[in-house]
C-alpha cells in the first residue's frame, strides 16, 4: 500500500508540473494565463480507488464520520498539489496558480479506461452504451458481429454491452449506481469532495451532474433539498429522470440491463 500511495503522490506532483508547463505555451489567452496561471488538476476513477485502496463503497464514504482514511488521504493530496504548484511556479518565475484542484466531468477519458467518470457513480452495474454511427459500412460490420443496433433518421445506433469495473471487482452491496443514489446522498458526496479535495483556497469546482428520480420525491422535498444544498456548492447540475416520460431509450447514452442480459449479449458477439 505504501508503494501505491507513493505513486499517487508522485502522479500528483507530476500532474501539477505538466499543467504549469502547458501554461508556458503560446495561446490566444496569453495575458490571462500569465496573470492567473490557472491550472486544474482533476480526479477520475475515484470510486475504484476508494474501493481497491480503502475497501469503501459509496454509502460508507458519505456516512457520518465514515471513510476517514480516504478523506484524510484526499486532503493530503490536495495540500501536496497546492504546495507543488507554489514551489514549481516560483522556480519558473511564474505567478502562483489562482486555481489548482478541480474535478471535471471526465466522460471521454473515463471511457478509454472503462472507469467511473470524475465524481459520477457508474451509470449501472451492466448497461448498453449506445454510439451513433454515420458510417453505414462500419455499423453493418458491428451488426454482423452481433452487437445490438437501432436505426435512427440520422444514423445507426450500436449498443456496446458494458460491465462496470466495480461490478467486475465484486463490490456487490457497496455498488451504488447513478440511478440508485438519492439526491441528498449525491449532494453530500459533492460537499465532501469540495471540502477535502477542492479546498477553501486555490480550488475550482466539482463538475458533476446529479441524477434523481422525480417519482421518488415530491416538489416540496425537492425545493427543500435545493435550498439547503445548492447555495453552498460551487457548482452542481441536476438531471431529473422519470420513467413515465417515455423518453426513447435509443437517445440515452447508457441503457441499464440485467446481468443475465449482459451475459447473453456477450455470448452472441463474435470476435
Amino acid at each position: 500500500m505504501q508503494a501505491w500511495d507513493a505513486r499517487v503522490a508522485g502522479a500528483t506532483r507530476l500532474g501539477v508540473r505538466f499543467l504549469i508547463r502547458i501554461n508556458r505555451m503560446k495561446g490566444i489567452y496569453d495575458a490571462e494565463i500569465r496573470a492567473s496561471n490557472r491550472i486544474g488538476l482533476g480526479l477520475t476513477s475515484i470510486f475504484e480507488w476508494a474501493w481497491l485502496r480503502y475497501g469503501l463503497g459509496f454509502d460508507a464514504l458519505i456516512a457520518p464520520h465514515g471513510g476517514r482514511d480516504f478523506w484524510r488521504a484526499l486532503a493530503r493530496l490536495s495540500t501536496l498539489a497546492k504546495r507543488e504548484a507554489h514551489d514549481y511556479a516560483s522556480e519558473l518565475g511564474m505567478a502562483v496558480p489562482a486555481t489548482i484542484t478541480t474535478i471535471k466531468p471526465a466522460g471521454t477519458t473515463s471511457l478509454l479506461f472503462g472507469l467511473t467518470a470524475g465524481a459520477h457513480p457508474p451509470p449501472a452495474a451492466h448497461y448498453l452504451r449506445w454510439v451513433r454511427y454515420d458510417d453505414e459500412a462500419a455499423a453493418a460490420a458491428l451488426m454482423r458481429a452481433g452487437y445490438p443496433s437501432r436505426r435512427l433518421d440520422t444514423g445507426v445506433l450500436i449498443g456496446f454491452p458494458t460491465e462496470a469495473l466495480l461490478a467486475r471487482l465484486r463490490q456487490h452491496a457497496g455498488l451504488i449506481t447513478a440511478g440508485e443514489a438519492s439526491l441528498a446522498a449525491q449532494y453530500r458526496w459533492i460537499t465532501l469532495l469540495e471540502r477535502h479535495w477542492i479546498g477553501a483556497q486555490q480550488g475550482n469546482q466539482v463538475s458533476c451532474t446529479l441524477n434523481f428520480n422525480t417519482d421518488a420525491m415530491d416538489l416540496p422535498e425537492l425545493r427543500r433539498l435545493l435550498r439547503r444544498h445548492q447555495p453552498r456548492l460551487r457548482a452542481a447540475a441536476l438531471l431529473p429522470r422519470r420513467a413515465a416520460c417515455a423518453i426513447a431509450p435509443a437517445y440515452m447514452p447508457e441503457e441499464p440491463i440485467s446481468a443475465a442480459t449482459y451475459a447473453a449479449l456477450m455470448g452472441q458477439i463474435k470476435p
